[in-house]
């Protein structure tokens, strides 16, 4: 026969083994959700740059290297996402953006270069502000954070 100081006891070594085990699970899968984390920030930070830059572009601005800006608005199609294998020690990884342009800009190679560049320039400058907390000083091709290289690329369509 048990008595009641035997189940109050029981009762709280079995809470103190579930809690444990729950701590355990959730601090092993730490590492894979700030890595998922990190992805995910830098994916939103991609996006919310290029639709800068197109808006930017759009609105006349030009990327600093361009003496020239052609008219008309673009608009971002898609972001994808494109593993790219690893950089050193970290993952590797490119944001090819998809643009939707005026077709005199689709067909003059010159036109699509300097437009795709200003979309990609100002979303890696927004992935760098993002981790950083500051723009970088000068026009950037990839950025790199705790576990990933990015790069930027586009497409028209």
């Amino acid at each position: 026969m048990s008595s009641g100081a035997d189940t109050k006891a029981q009762v709280a070594l079995e809470y103190i083994i579930v809690v444990g085990a729950m701590l355990l699970i959730v601090t092993s899968m730490l590492p894979v959700i700030t890595k998922q984390s990190e992805l995910s920030k830098a994916t939103a930070a991609v996006r919310d740059g290029a639709t800068y830059g197109a808006a930017l572009r759009a609105l006349g601005f030009k990327a600093g290297s361009s003496s020239y800006v052609p008219e008309g608005a673009i608009k971002i199609k898609e972001i994808e996402l494109v593993d790219k294998g690893t950089n050193g020690n970290l993952k590797s990884y490119m944001f090819r953006i998809h643009i939707i342009a005026p077709d005199y800009i689709k067909d003059n190679s010159n036109y699509k270069t300097i437009v795709g560049a200003s979309v990609c320039t100002q979303a890696l400058r927004q992935l760098y502000y993002n981790f950083n907390g500051r723009y970088p000083g000068s026009i950037i091709g990839s950025v790199n954070t705790s576990y990933y290289y990015f790069t930027c690329g586009y497409t028209f369509n």
